[in-house]
């Protein structure tokens, strides 16, 4: 019986009390761990320790390129990881507090929303450059991809409301009011 392979991600994230400097500089763990089988149930185990920069938010893992994407909050940029070798490819900058990242399959287009500065940087997942950034409103909170549409929508707490983003296009389509501050977004792919 062939072992499935399983990546596990964690981020141990930190605290501080007031200076950059005095953050404890946290790491983000791969875990392999083949698949259970009736006999055994192995534990688990980490493999690496990749320091991705200070404060991590969000991730997003791409299934076509075995790339792990990481937002850097304090340091306002993108950590782009092998999930096969476990390091660090490249660190793409972004606009203010990087947040939250979402996955566009059918483009192989990574988003990634900034709250403070208010836009929404768009990644090529091929060749790890970035494309475009997209003005929003300031406030973003969260991102996610329906591959229905082929959009992305961008919760906005500032303005109650949500952003729709084409993907084909990297234009926002609509702007959907809404009448209290939304935090979080996640789609049903039925």
């Amino acid at each position: 019986m062939k072992n499935l392979t399983i990546i596990l991600a964690v981020i141990t994230m930190c605290f501080c009390s007031c200076k950059k400097d005095e953050f404890v500089r946290p790491t983000i763990r791969t875990t392999e761990r083949p698949a259970p089988t009736p006999s055994s149930t192995p534990p688990d185990s980490a493999v690496a320790t990749i320091n991705a920069g200070i404060t991590k938010h969000g991730m997003a893992f791409n299934s076509s390129t075995n790339k792990l994407y990481v937002a850097n909050q304090v340091d306002d940029y993108v950590s782009i990881i092998n999930a096969t070798s476990n390091t660090i490819i490249t660190n793409i900058p972004t606009g203010i507090f990087p947040s939250s990242i979402a996955v566009c399959s059918l483009n192989n287009t990574i988003y990634v929303s900034c709250n403070v500065s208010g836009d929404v940087y768009v990644i090529d997942g091929n060749t790890d450059t970035l494309i475009t950034s997209i003005t929003t409103n300031t406030g973003e909170s969260f991102i996610a991809y329906s591959s229905t549409t082929n959009c992305m929508y961008l919760t906005n707490v500032a303005t109650n409301d949500v952003t729709v983003i084409n993907c084909a296009t990297q234009l926002i389509v609509s702007v959907v009011p809404l009448s209290s501050s939304p935090k979080g977004i996640v789609f049903c792919p039925i």
